[in-house]
């Protein structure tokens, strides 16, 4: 304690007064709400991880995609395997269009020959 009050004493008197008074109104300010602090910068911490972990997938989202638009030959790539997709999609709505033709074929067939029966 002596010790602090003999480093005090040999500064001057206006900064001595400062730092007093800095010394009361942060030993008071911790004192009356310490706790609350803390627990503000501990939420303000667990917030800041979470937003800046999405900012980062957000970043990295559209960096890909702006890296996926230049490449032509992925676009390229990309462009044929939906072509390729819609034609087996088509060949295979045609092979059931000629099923349920041919099903009406049979269900015609039988029900000529049953009223002429």
């Amino acid at each position: 304690m002596e010790v602090d009050e003999e480093q005090l004493s040999a500064r001057p008197a206006l900064e001595t007064e400062g730092l007093r008074f800095l010394h009361v109104t942060v030993g008071s300010l911790l004192a009356s709400y310490g706790w609350y602090i803390v627990f503000s910068c501990i939420l303000l911490y667990v917030v800041f991880q979470k937003l800046s972990t999405r900012l980062r997938a957000l970043r990295q989202r559209q960096l890909d995609r702006a890296a996926a638009a230049v490449e032509p030959d992925i676009v390229v790539k990309r462009q044929e395997a939906l072509a390729a997709a819609r034609l087996k999609m088509q060949e295979e709505l045609n092979a059931q269009v000629e099923k349920h033709k041919e099903k009406l074929r049979q269900v015609r067939a039988g029900f000529s020959l049953n009223v002429w029966s």
